[in-house]
């Protein structure tokens, strides 16, 4: 299992992200029951809700990885922060490289091509799948800083489904590798 601290519900637009980054930036210098404080990891995880929210139409939850030395037992957030755990089973996840920063005008796009890029595989109605209640459709990973200007690293993220599907498809793929 994984952790995740997630800052959710949140109804902004993805470039408004001043509110969720100083939460999250407070968590990890220590703002936390035992004043932890929790190295930085890569990537930022942003989950999109298309549709959720009021004023650009869609809400996101924005996830900061638990470094490795904190899975265990990972620092609890001050009340304050309003952020929350989760915990990540094993995913299947198709994902699509883009570079320069991640906007709210470039996002969807990069999601459409991921799903276009889907249609001749196995996982072509992956992303036809109803959401529940509050899930994400798709996320943006962020590798980059905010501050690194030239090459820029984030990546679109599809949950495809059941991971015992994913692997066997993948096994089937490169033969009888390991995967």
């Amino acid at each position: 299992m994984m952790e995740w601290q997630l800052v959710s519900d949140l109804h902004m637009c993805l470039v408004s992200d001043s509110l969720w980054g100083h939460r999250l930036f407070q968590y990890i210098q220590g703002a936390n029951l035992n004043s932890s404080r929790v190295p930085m990891t890569k990537p930022v995880l942003t989950g999109i809700v298309p549709s959720a929210g009021p004023f650009c139409s869609s809400a996101f939850a924005v996830r900061f990885y638990v470094p490795v030395e904190f899975q265990e037992s990972p620092p609890t957030a001050l009340p304050e922060l309003h952020l929350k755990a989760e915990k990540w089973g094993e995913k299947c996840i198709a994902v699509r490289p883009f570079s320069g920063f991640a906007k709210d005008s470039n996002v969807a796009k990069q999601a459409a091509l991921l799903e276009a890029s889907l249609q001749k595989t196995p996982w072509a109605n992956a992303t036809d799948l109803k959401p529940k209640d509050g899930e994400d459709v798709y996320a943006i990973a962020q590798y980059s800083s905010p501050f690194q200007i030239f090459g820029r690293l984030n990546e679109v993220w599809v949950d495809i489904g059941d991971s015992d599907v994913c692997h066997l498809a993948l096994k089937a793929k490169v033969g009888s590798a390991e995967v």
